[in-house]
């Protein structure tokens, strides 16, 4: 009898997984060739134009540095540049309400932007819209309405 437990023992036991297989050269070269998302390319004109938005902005000229921002926002709807800046514009000026409107296009262009989505979440908060769109409970924000400090 024990002899039977121990040979219907080594039944009982699985034998250890077979390794994965190691790629072959014509799943290598499928791999190479499968074309990888590139980010979109900036054109040089628009760069030079969000430059210059930014020397308004750092001048303090903010209704020059709105219109070009504004501009660059219709001329290029896959960059979420334009759409950030005109919401920091906006919170400083204490305008919330379209702050929170082009944070809000912002995370529409570019839903992995943390910089928008961070901003967003200050303006909410600001304007006191976090207690009406987010639940209240949310351990993060709790912790950012107990340790954000003001300036």
């Amino acid at each position: 009898m024990a002899l039977a437990v121990v040979l219907l023992g080594g039944c009982a036991s699985a034998p250890p997984p077979a390794p994965d297989p190691a790629p072959t050269l014509e799943s290598s070269v499928a791999d190479a060739a499968t074309p990888t998302p590139a980010a979109p390319v900036v054109p040089e004109r628009a760069s030079q134009q969000f430059a210059e938005a930014l020397a308004h902005l750092q001048a303090g000229r903010n209704t020059d540095a709105e219109l070009e921002l504004r501009q660059l926002e219709l001329a290029y709807p896959q960059f979420a540049a334009p759409s950030i800046n005109l919401g920091l514009l906006y919170q400083r000026a204490g305008k919330l309400e379209q702050a929170a409107q082009s944070l809000e296009e912002a995370v529409k262009r570019d839903p992995a932007n943390a910089l928008s989505q961070t901003e967003l979440g200050l303006v909410y908060r600001a304007w006191g819209v976090s207690r009406r769109r987010r639940a209240p409970t949310s351990r993060h924000c709790r912790s950012i309405r107990t340790t954000r400090q003001p300036i």
